[in-house]
C-alpha cells in the first residue's frame, strides 16, 4: 500500500509528471512481482482539502485504498487456491 498527497498549488510545474511517474512505477512493481499494489494519491488544491479527505468530512481515502489492496490480496489468494474454504 502506497499513500501520498500532492497539493497542486505546491506543484506549479511538474504535477502531471510526478503523479504519472508514481502511477507508472507502482504498476510496474505490481506487474513484476505479481502483487496487488494499493495506490492512494490525494490530489487536492489546499491543505484543508487534504485534511478533509484524510479522515475529515470526506472520509479517509487512505483507509479506503488500504482496504481495497487487502481485498485484492485476499481475492488473489483465493483464486490461487480454489479448493480452500471461503
Amino acid at each position: 500500500m502506497v499513500g501520498g498527497e500532492a497539493i497542486t498549488s505546491y506543484f506549479v510545474h511538474g504535477f502531471d509528471f510526478v503523479a504519472g511517474e508514481a502511477s507508472r512505477t507502482l504498476a510496474e512493481v505490481a506487474r513484476v512481482h505479481a502483487l496487488p499494489v494499493g495506490f492512494g494519491l490525494l490530489t487536492t488544491e489546499t491543505m484543508e482539502q487534504a485534511a478533509e479527505r484524510a479522515g475529515g468530512i470526506a472520509g479517509n481515502k487512505g483507509h479506503e485504498a488500504a482496504e481495497a489492496a487487502l481485498a485484492m490480496a485476499d481475492l488473489l489468494g483465493r483464486l490461487a487456491a480454489p479448493d480452500a474454504p471461503a
